[in-house]
């Protein structure tokens, strides 16, 4: 189906109130390919699609899962992307603040979110800079997190020897001293009930509001045991943690996209 189609299908959708119709047809437009001329932003506006999708961001009688889907979209396009996600024409960004991400927002691995620069780091949990602070933490099950959803301890890299804190883990310390909000990301390892069924997801910003340094078993110290560990707080006024994403449309492109990958490869 062509891009007018789907503006066309869009804006009789409003019209109805059709929730479901809605969220496909914005599905479908996310997962076209500027590669096959599929969408650009030439036609993005010839068919005035930042209208008709602003207006279901704005519309409150309709669900917010569905407005922030929306919301997503409009993001994208405002920041110049206009493929398919976790493509190399996505455009990198890094540093501080939101970087215009949506509650909600998915990778499918640490390679994608480091290409796009949400976190820069492939391996480390915690990303920043000795003057701001930390810009971003991924929750992934790799130490004893204790996950409440709008409330998380989150547990600093392996202290050496002597318990001084590593350079990543100052990172978070000076967060606590500042009051600078960070990024935060769940993956699916992440204990308790908020992770998601696969990838990584962004669940907004939070505050480093306390720090403690629990006792360590010197003789043998399970992972992390006696780490700093840090409580981080949620920003409030943010849209709720959106649990239901990855959803199974995005599930299915991914693996397509996993197929696709492996046949160029060989």
């Amino acid at each position: 189906m062509s891009l007018e189609s789907y503006s066309e299908r869009l804006k009789d959708a409003l019209t109805d109130s059709n929730q479901v119709t809605l969220s496909r047809i914005l599905s479908a437009i996310t997962w076209l390919k500027a590669e096959n001329n599929e969408i650009s932003a030439e036609l993005v506006q010839q068919y005035d699609l930042p209208n008709i999708v602003s207006q279901i961001s704005e519309n409150e009688s309709l669900p917010e899962p569905l407005r922030l889907q929306a919301d997503r979209l409009l993001s994208r396009w405002s920041r110049g992307i206009f493929d398919a996600p976790h493509t190399p024409a996505s455009h990198r960004r890094t540093g501080p603040g939101d970087l215009g991400l949506v509650v909600g927002d998915v990778w499918p691995d640490r390679e994608s979110m480091h290409r796009e620069g949400v976190h820069a780091s492939l391996q480390a949990g915690i990303c920043g800079d000795h003057n701001y602070g930390a810009y971003s933490i991924v929750a992934n099950g790799v130490y004893r997190d204790e996950d409440k959803g709008d409330e998380i301890w989150y547990c600093g890299t392996d202290a050496k020897g002597d318990r001084r804190p590593t350079s990543y883990t100052k990172y978070l310390m000076r967060s606590v001293a500042l009051g600078n909000p960070l990024r935060v990301f769940r993956g699916k390892d992440c204990p308790g009930t908020f992770a998601p069924q696969k990838g990584f997801r962004y669940d907004g910003m939070y505050l480093a509001v306390d720090k403690r340094q629990p006792p360590r078993n010197f003789t043998k110290p399970a992972k992390g045991e006696g780490n700093f560990e840090f409580l981080l707080r949620r920003v409030e006024g943010q849209a709720a943690i959106q649990k239901g994403m990855p959803d199974s449309t995005t599930l299915a492109h991914w693996h397509a996209q996993k197929l696709e990958a492996a046949r160029v490869g060989k």
